[in-house]
């Protein structure tokens, strides 16, 4: 089993993101539950405005083509199909 993003290794990746870095970074996230917690909000804040999260709607497919894709592929029952050779 794929392990998850937890919060903490959420908020070890934006410390790596954000080691030595001079500039402001606007970073786009999605709605994962680990994203919005307070362990992340305080570092956030604690970078003092070089960090700046922005989040994804929770479902806004034309702002995300792979969502058209992947909503096809689930309608059309290709997703539940093993891949074949040809």
């Amino acid at each position: 089993m794929k392990p998850s993003l937890s919060r903490e290794l959420f908020v070890e990746l934006l410390k790596k993101l954000m080691f030595h870095r001079k500039r402001a970074v606007h970073l786009i996230v999605d709605g994962l539950p680990a994203h919005k917690k307070a362990i992340v909000k305080d570092y956030v804040a604690s970078t003092q405005g070089k960090l700046t999260l922005h989040f994804l709607p929770d479902y806004a497919p034309d702002l995300n083509p792979d969502e058209l894709v992947w909503s096809h592929v689930k309608r059309t029952g290709v997703a539940r199909r093993p891949l074949q050779k040809r």
